[in-house]
């Protein structure tokens, strides 16, 4: 038999473990023994290797943690004593430990969220155990982790503080229906998910009345099963990809202005003609037919010009226009690279 992918998945209260297929089922029984306390890294560690001592052939591992976990590395763990785990390298202990095989890290309620969503849509996922995880996926993609658990809900209470085991047991299931039932509106508030899952060992005490088209009641398994779907997805990191086609759309733009920006320098060598030149486009209208034989000095001075600052370029141009054939076709030139010139500097409108 092709060997699996042995699933673990560590909880505040057990650990469990298994080896499923490419697809997720089950190959062997499911092992669960409680996660020690206090639980430093090397007591979890010894458990985990205890128990895959008795697991089938696998070739690859994958582990959900009850934490912010990134790059293989634990940030938190706040029902194992973030103190012990912050910066502990797990996923590289484990896979050290457990023969050397490959191995991935992610959050306990990605793995849980990667064997439920179906993969259209905005679509939430709420674990509900020892403490309270989140996860969060669009069209399939896993988003962003949020720690959702740490973030107030009533008054200076946590999501983990107001729905989590413990204080299920302290208060009731009646009345831990109730706050569940808060934290779903308060979700539907935040997110507006078009479908909501509800997992982990406390989603069989769940009496509320639910929208089956919007809000259903996962397997607890899908925290072992998961861990196909994220041996799936390895080498495909969705979300630089993402920001390299948005990043890519941007390119064309840039480069084009930076094309227009290197064809500025030869319309500002005629910069200084296209005054000579737009100037007495302007004023085609008025002088165009003027005699070539009057003289251009006096014509001037003896009519009011409405653009006195202009004249003495209408004198030059016409000046220019008397010298010998090769000086004559000078100015011809700048009045055909003038208008170029002009739409480059932002003055088009004007002409």
């Amino acid at each position: 038999m092709k060997p699996g992918i042995l699933a673990i998945d560590i909880g505040g209260t057990g650990l469990k473990m298994t080896v499923i297929d490419d697809r997720g089922s089950m190959l062997t029984e499911r092992v669960r023994v409680p996660t020690p306390h206090p639980s430093p890294p090397e007591a979890l560690l010894a458990a985990l290797e205890s128990m895959a001592a008795r697991m089938p052939d696998y070739d690859r591992i994958a582990v959900a943690f009850p934490g912010v976990v990134r790059d293989g590395r634990v940030l938190t763990a706040p029902n194992l004593d973030t103190k012990l785990w912050a910066g502990f390298e797990l996923q590289q202990e484990i896979s050290a430990r457990m023969r050397g095989k490959p191995t991935r890290l992610i959050n306990d309620a990605d793995m849980q969220g990667l064997a439920l969503v179906s993969g259209k849509g905005l679509e939430f996922v709420m674990t509900l155990g020892t403490g309270i995880g989140t996860s969060l996926f669009r069209d399939g993609e896993l988003m962003p982790h949020m720690e959702l658990a740490h973030h107030p809900i009533h008054k200076n209470f946590t999501y983990d503080q107001y729905l989590g085991d413990v204080e299920r047991k302290r208060i009731g299931r009646k009345r831990w229906n109730r706050r569940l039932a808060r934290a779903l509106e308060l979700v539907n508030v935040l997110f507006n998910p078009d479908r909501i899952y509800l997992s982990g060992g406390n989603a069989t005490r769940v009496d509320l009345k639910l929208d089956p088209q919007r809000v259903l009641i996962g397997s607890n398994d899908a925290g072992l099963k998961g861990g196909a779907a994220l041996w799936h997805s390895a080498g495909t990191d969705r979300h630089s990809g993402t920001h390299a086609s948005a990043h890519g759309g941007g390119r064309p733009p840039a480069r084009a202005v930076r094309a227009d920006a290197a064809s500025k320098p030869k319309p500002a060598r005629t910069k200084r003609g296209a005054g000579d030149a737009v100037v007495p486009e302007k004023q085609s209208g008025r002088h165009a037919d003027a005699p070539p034989e009057n003289q251009p000095v006096k014509q001037p001075v003896k009519q009011p010009a409405k653009q006195p600052k202009k004249r003495p370029t209408q004198q030059t141009a016409d000046q220019a226009t008397r010298q010998p054939g090769a000086q004559a076709k000078k100015p011809a030139a700048k009045r055909l690279d003038s208008p170029p010139g002009k739409r480059l500097t932002g003055k088009a409108g004007k002409a």
